[in-house]
């Protein structure tokens, strides 16, 4: 009898537009998801108003993932911020509709658009 693999999580630290952008590639979930809010913890004590999420490497996300994303925002919006989650999968996307928190975050087809929005925003 195997067990099953452990998820994995790469998280690649991008800047653009002066601001972080955060590549994922693999599954977030209750073993990785601490993981993505320590760097982005690190970042918002570091001064950053917006965080980008380039989530088109993103394989799985869970309720675990999902109560990152919204840890993140929360944080964010205390200190007059905002998470943008760009280049959702399919897969990912349907399970953040379903949370009933899409409209929580800025959502976008890619990280340029979601700096556009980020932008439009927050000059």
């Amino acid at each position: 009898m195997s067990s099953p693999a452990a998820t994995s999580l790469t998280i690649t630290r991008q800047q653009q537009d002066q601001r972080p952008v955060l590549v994922l590639a693999g599954g977030l979930d209750a073993t990785t998801a601490p993981q993505l809010a320590s760097l982005a913890v690190s970042l918002i004590d570091e001064g950053a108003r917006d965080i980008i999420v380039d989530a088109s490497g993103l394989t799985s996300c869970d309720a675990d993932g999902l109560s990152v994303f919204v840890q993140i925002n929360s944080r964010l919006r205390a200190r007059a911020g905002r998470l943008a989650l760009a280049a959702l999968t399919p897969a990912v996307h349907q399970e953040l509709a379903a949370s009933g928190h899409a409209d929580s975050f800025v959502v976008a087809g890619s990280v340029a658009a979601a700096l556009y929005a980020i932008h439009r925003d927050h000059p």
